[in-house]
């Protein structure tokens, strides 16, 4: 598929699945969230945390606040909030062209 057109139907799913917390030009809402979930790494950041900015997200991993989440695919799916389970297969790959891009 068209990868411009794949982000644009990647954006759309952003905007009904993930922009209530990844709001605005920088992609987080900068509100503090507790996520009531101990980190995997002894040496992540526990406790309550501000929504992190979603620009420059390709090839920044690991992702989530622990760090659970080698890859954007895994962050999708570890996400909370039901999102992965949302998702088509093909809203998955535009989502991911989609913030790849940002």
């Amino acid at each position: 598929a068209d990868e411009a057109a794949q982000a644009r139907r990647g954006e759309a799913v952003f905007d009904e699945h993930c922009a209530d917390c990844h709001a605005g030009l920088t992609g987080s809402d900068a509100r503090i969230h507790d996520l009531g979930r101990a980190p995997a790494d002894p040496d992540a950041i526990d406790g309550p945390v501000v929504t992190p900015t979603l620009l420059g997200t390709r090839g920044r991993g690991p992702y989530l606040h622990d760090g659970t989440a080698g890859t954007l695919t895994d962050a999708i799916d570890l996400h909370g909030g039901g999102v992965a389970n949302a998702l088509t297969d093909d809203q998955r790959s535009e989502l991911l062209e989609y913030l790849a891009g940002r």
